[in-house]
């Protein structure tokens, strides 16, 4: 009697879904509608795991073959029915577990979203379809039980599930998927626990598509999203792209304009710079200039603070420490005073005041005519080649002298 309401309730099925093919008769022209399946796979009944995507039993059956076949309808490109037959057995895993054979027979109704279209899945690859399903319908047991008398039961099974279609040709295609079936019952593995039973599946099979020759499955085709757009929408475009061109005509113009600009700054930026650079180095010079000055100034007092005192005559008395330019010698005092006179204006111009360094120096019956006193000895180089230019024999000498020439001058450091 079971058995036989089964039957009668999946031929129902089978009418009811066959009715929408008069009734869409014109819309299927240039693509197919109808697919058969056949397909296999694992069910999966483990217990201790907490309800997981394994399933749940009390008495594990672990992984067991399945098989099913069912029939779909796409009403849309996004939706589909379909009635689906499915058998299989359960059993115990362990030998140690109280012994149980379930063989278990089910038909659902499922409704499928194919997510080709609804998310665009397309745009990565045409090749794969995912779909998303929710099934509801009965599952028909019959159970034996160590201990226990054999029989038959049925309970709703529901069954939430995701899977892909993989494009072949337009009349076959392959898919795999997963689905997670919960039933009504506690005693699917012959134990009456808390909870009822639930149990998963992985299955993969082949989609046999009916329909024209040529022509594509409904699910597969690509469903381009637009409006329709009217003559007014036409003119609201074209006049919305040339306020763009004219709006990209006007900043091209400004971006050129600001190149000019940029150019123009870079230009004056460059000159201003090689400006900077010319005036800092007129600085550099004017430093060092400046430091030559403080120094000879400097110079100027030393040799001031070292007290060269020059009288009426033009002579010197005692001479320091140091380097003097000999320019002139004679036993004449009137003559030594003339090149003195003339030796004053020749350094004009070379000493900042030739006539506190000019000077005569008396040694026994000679009168010197000395151009003094240099601190160190490159500070004469001027003095003597101004000086050679009138008196080629101008000659550089330094005090205090060597020990055997100091009694020949001695009297004119005294």
């Amino acid at each position: 009697m079971f058995r036989n309401i089964t039957v009668l309730t999946a031929i129902l099925a089978l009418t009811l879904l066959s009715t929408p093919k008069n009734l869409n008769a014109q819309g299927d022209e240039g693509v197919k509608r109808w697919t058969i399946s056949a397909y296999g796979g694992l069910s999966m009944a483990v217990s201790g795991r907490g309800g997981g995507f394994l399933g749940s039993f009390d008495i594990s059956s672990g992984y067991r073959p399945m098989f099913g076949g069912s029939i779909s309808y796409d009403f849309t490109p996004i939706v589909t029915g379909q009635f689906t037959l499915f058998t299989g057995r359960f059993e115990n895993e362990n030998s140690g577990d109280p012994a149980y054979t379930n063989n278990y027979f089910g038909y659902q109704v499922r409704g499928i979203v194919n997510t080709n279209n609804l998310l665009q899945t397309y745009t990565i690859t045409r090749s794969l379809n995912p779909y998303l399903f929710l099934g509801l319908g009965v599952l028909n047991s019959d159970l034996e039980a160590a201990g226990q008398p054999e029989r038959s039961f049925r309970a709703v099974i529901f069954t939430p599930g995701v899977g892909t279609k993989i494009y072949i040709n337009n009349w076959v295609d392959f898919f795999i998927q997963y689905e997670l079936n919960f039933t009504r019952s506690k005693q699917l593995d012959g134990f009456v626990g808390d909870n009822n039973n639930r149990f998963g599946a992985v299955n993969a099979g082949l989609n046999f598509n009916i329909g024209k020759r040529g022509a594509q499955l409904y699910s597969w085709q690509i469903q381009e999203r637009g409006v329709p757009l009217t003559q007014e929408d036409v003119d609201r475009f074209n006049q919305a792209a040339d306020r763009v061109t004219t709006v990209e005509s006007r900043v091209n113009d400004q971006q050129r304009r600001i190149n000019e600009l940029d150019s123009k700054i870079d230009s004056r930026t460059s000159t201003l710079e090689s400006r900077i650079n010319q005036l800092e180095g007129r600085q550099d010079n004017y430093d060092e200039r400046l430091a030559n000055l403080e120094q000879r100034v400097e110079d100027n007092a030393q040799r001031g603070r070292r007290g060269l005192d020059v009288d009426d005559a033009g002579m010197v008395r005692n001479l320091a420490d140091g380097h003097y330019v000999q320019v002139f010698a004679t036993t004449n005092l009137q003559v030594a005073q003339n090149v003195r006179r003339n030796t004053i204006e020749m350094m004009r111009g070379v000493l900042e005041v030739p006539e506190s360094m000019v000077f005569i120096a008396q040694r026994r019956q000679f009168y010197e005519v000395f151009i003094g006193v240099f601190t160190q000895f490159p500070e004469t180089a001027n003095a003597l080649r101004t000086a050679q230019g009138t008196h080629r024999d101008a000659f550089v000498i330094s005090f205090p002298r060597p020990m055997h020439l100091r009694d020949v001058y001695r009297d004119i450091r005294d």
